[in-house]
């Protein structure tokens, strides 16, 4: 993860607001019972996007690059783990009815799966009280019957996270630890594919951000592919991390698209422009327009996404919980989702964008908080004015 002062780039790329203490317990009970039941705090009440008015900032028209029908105008839609609020919910459905007047067309769906530590090689996924296959199924047909889209995309978390490990750094010791780690993890992940299915979700993500996996055992990825292929026959991406990871998996033409969480570094200024930030992704579309055409394939921002604070481009992926000496800074965010959405807009390699993200149930954070939903603040302005405008 990028730990404050560790100099590592990568992160686990689970719930940034997810309290240590609720999360240890959480992984407590589900490795002692074998049935895992994240928490999440309850979102707070909705907030719509500032208008600006009487001097505030007035954001520029989107560019003239247009985006087709078919983009993925995508944001990553967080179950709250508390029965009531969480996905299949009536609070899910009314926040996603207000997510499509935004403009959003798809949402990416976050099941988990535990294990104990980086080297245990048993994933734990079954038994969730809140999130029941049921309450998903639900979810998607909600989803479709507005006329949205939905990607399943499995994540996983260990114990030994809030210590300073990762999922990147998930790899076993022992070749027999090996085998069996992808036994547990193919199970894991066929069960979501066979829901994928099951409940007509329209695109399904193999893995998230475990670079440690996919850089030892690339065979075993290409076999998990084949197996998922039997159960799902829609679409499926793998969410490589941006630092140290997507230019490097060897198995993008097995997939249909390329999937990077995209939380690059940009600026070290403390409220950026949305012209620098603009300026500063050119190197790095450079290099994934180059990675597009090498393999073939499109590219989907799988995560992206900045908190609304001092900074917000510079150590880009840490934890609030890591990382609570920054001020609470809005516009700071508003500034770097103008610039990106500004130097991504209408790329021809690039299918679709999921911010970090928004909760199941109506609103957000709210516009005082330094967390990375845009919920109710300027930022998601500007993500209404790309999505909707490019209808």
């Amino acid at each position: 993860m990028d730990m404050i002062g560790s100099g590592r780039a990568p992160r686990p790329a689970l719930s940034r607001t997810l309290g240590r203490v609720l999360a240890n317990a959480i992984l407590a009970v589900a490795l002692a019972a074998g049935t895992p039941s994240p928490g999440r705090p309850a979102a707070q009440a909705a907030g719509a996007p500032p208008a600006p008015s009487g001097g505030a900032w007035v954001a520029p028209p989107p560019p003239a690059r247009a985006v087709g029908p078919r983009f993925q105008r995508g944001v990553c839609y967080a179950h709250i783990h508390r029965r009531g609020f969480g996905y299949g919910s009536d609070e899910s459905r009314a926040t996603l009815q207000r997510l499509k007047g935004l403009g959003v067309t798809w949402l990416s769906l976050t099941p988990f799966g535990y294990q104990r530590s980086v080297s245990s090689p048993e994933v734990i996924y079954r038994g969730d009280p809140s999130m029941r296959d049921s309450a998903f199924a639900r979810e998607v047909r909600t989803i479709h019957a507005l006329g949205m889209k939905a990607i399943i995309k499995p994540h996983i978390w260990a114990g030994d996270f809030w210590s300073g490990q990762w999922s990147g750094d998930i790899r076993m010791k022992k070749d027999a630890d090996w085998d069996a780690w992808f036994r547990s993890y193919q199970a894991f992940i066929l069960h979501f594919a066979a829901l994928a299915a099951v409940s007509g979700a329209d695109a399904f993500c193999i893995g998230c951000e475990l670079g440690g996996t996919t850089r030892a055992r690339p065979e075993r990825w290409r076999s998990l592919i084949t197996e998922v292929r039997k159960v799902y026959h829609g679409p499926l991406t793998y969410a490589a991390n941006w630092h140290e990871e997507y230019e490097k998996v060897s198995f993008w033409d097995a997939l249909d698209w390329i999937g990077v969480n995209a939380y690059f570094e940009l600026s070290d200024d403390k409220t950026p422009t949305s012209f620098e930030i603009e300026r500063a992704w050119r190197p790095i579309t450079g290099k994934m327009a180059a990675l597009s055409r090498r393999w073939g394939r499109a590219l989907v921002l799988t995560e992206i996404g900045f908190r609304s604070v001092d900074n917000p481009a510079r150590n880009t992926s840490a934890w609030p919980e890591f990382d609570q000496g920054r001020h609470v800074n809005a516009e700071a965010q508003r500034a770097c989702y103008e610039g990106t959405f500004r130097a991504l807009w209408g790329e021809p390699w690039l299918a679709g964008m999921y911010w970090w993200k928004y909760y199941s149930a109506p609103g957000g954070e709210g516009p005082e908080e330094a967390d990375f939903t845009p919920a109710g603040k300027p930022a998601e302005g500007v993500l209404a004015k790309y999505y909707r405008g490019a209808r």
